[in-house]
């Protein structure tokens, strides 16, 4: 069948993986308006990140920025997400899991003491 497995199709993907020293009452902060958010608890004075990118192209993906700011007493992590090309405006397509995205971010913590608070 013509165009099945075109490169506009494939999802590509990219994991970054990060350790960041912080203390036990470290506050963590976390801002991914697209994927998944998994966070697990250890005996560790750190966090490891595990932040797994894909998209439909190598260009969208290199363009999704997880920004990470750490100190010992707290961590922020921001997923920053290019905006969805015009040609998606008013779409609703299901592929491969990214429905209607175009891009998603799968974070994985694994951290010290992990107490969580909802900010609503």
């Amino acid at each position: 069948m013509a165009g099945c497995g075109s490169e506009v199709e494939r999802i590509v993907e990219q994991t970054v993986e990060q350790n960041y020293k912080i203390d036990p009452t470290a506050r963590v902060s976390i801002r991914n308006t697209d994927g998944s958010i998994r966070i697990y608890g250890a005996d560790t004075p750190e966090i490891k990140l595990q932040a797994v990118k894909k998209a439909y192209s190598k260009d969208r993906l290199d363009k999704i920025v997880i920004d990470v700011g750490a100190q010992p007493s707290s961590i922020s992590i921001d997923t920053i997400y290019p905006p969805k090309p015009k040609t998606w405006a008013g779409r609703s397509f299901r592929h491969r899991g990214l429905r209607d995205r175009g891009s998603a971010v799968m974070h994985h913590l694994t951290a010290g003491i992990v107490e969580w608070r909802n900010a609503h």
